[in-house]
């Protein structure tokens, strides 16, 4: 039914992981602006102007510099990405999967803060890439025609 999910190992346990419209949606509640919240979880620190606008290049890419991500962004999504990852794995195969509490998974992670968010804005990313050329939603246009 899911498209495979990428697996984080935190302390030596494997934890599956995933970014979806779920996840973009609390994300999208609790920060409202997507690009800004990416920007918080790599670090990210776009240059300003002297009106206080974002800066960007001739291609339109934003100018900035990176700087520690904030430890809270990135610990709230590997919590957020993996709670759903167990979810998803709770309702595909029908198992039995421990509730796991935020405060214990933050304890497990042993990657320093930059590898995280590195993984993290990878998974991420992912949530915005064309999943399968061949959707069903593709598959209805062109029954449809």
């Amino acid at each position: 039914m899911f498209e495979e999910m990428n697996m984080i190992v935190l302390s030596g346990k494997e934890y599956p992981m995933k970014c979806d419209n779920l996840v973009l949606e609390k994300i999208q509640d609790k920060y409202e602006d997507l690009g800004k919240y990416e920007n918080m979880l790599n670090g990210f620190v776009p240059e300003l102007d002297e009106y206080g606008e974002e800066v960007r290049n001739e291609d339109g890419l934003l100018v900035g510099h990176y700087k520690m991500p904030d430890i809270k962004i990135i610990n709230e999504a590997a919590v957020w990405f993996i709670q759903e990852g167990l979810a998803i794995k709770r309702e595909e195969n029908k198992e039995e999967i421990p509730e796991i509490s935020d405060r214990t998974l933050i304890r497990q992670i042993d990657f320093n803060p930059r590898e995280l968010s590195t993984i993290l804005h990878q998974e991420f990313s992912r949530c915005f890439e064309r999943k399968n050329a061949t959707t069903t939603q593709g598959k209805a246009e062109n029954q449809n025609r």
